[in-house]
């Protein structure tokens, strides 16, 4: 528009008005392609720190640590950490009709099956998630969700009755 002005009415308003035009559109090229470098050229020094950082300090897991003259390796430890769900479980005393107050309620949980139960028991009680209370049944963790509703349902359902 400014062209087309400068070309068909040649004073020195439009001529100075296209340059300054100009000058402004040069200025925002040269801003993007700056900023557009700097991105570009962080991004290559960012990513040859991390393989520094990562070549340096690579955590080895079957290398051997020195234990009271015992070789033992870092995988070795890590897993001695994992707790055993289903000794903790079995260990624990109450279950889930010690919770309940309401004689309704108590009724309601005697028409569901044991494993139910203990689902339920583990799931508020206990306060395992779904994926730790698979584990402890061997089962996954979607067939858990499934018999945890479905045991919800039926309480609500034998609530509703009564």
């Amino acid at each position: 528009m400014l062209l087309a002005k400068a070309v068909c009415y040649p004073t020195e308003e439009n001529k100075r008005k296209l340059d300054h035009g100009f000058k402004q559109f040069f200025f925002k090229m040269r801003f993007i392609k700056y900023i557009s470098n700097l991105i570009y050229y962080h991004s290559i020094d960012l990513d040859k720190r991390y393989k520094n950082f990562y070549q340096r300090h690579s955590l080895i897991l079957d290398k051997p640590i020195q234990m009271d003259d015992n070789k033992v390796t870092f995988l070795d430890v890590y897993h001695s950490y994992k707790p055993n769900v289903s000794e903790w479980i079995v260990n624990e005393g109450d279950d889930i009709f010690h919770y309940v107050e309401n004689p309704k309620l108590y009724q309601a949980l005697k028409t569901l099956s044991n494993k139910q139960l203990k689902i339920l028991e583990l799931f508020y009680v206990r306060g395992l998630n779904n994926k730790a209370i698979a584990e402890f049944f061997g089962e996954s963790p979607q067939n858990i969700s499934k018999i945890h509703h479905k045991a919800l349902n039926r309480l609500k359902n034998q609530l509703d009755k009564g």
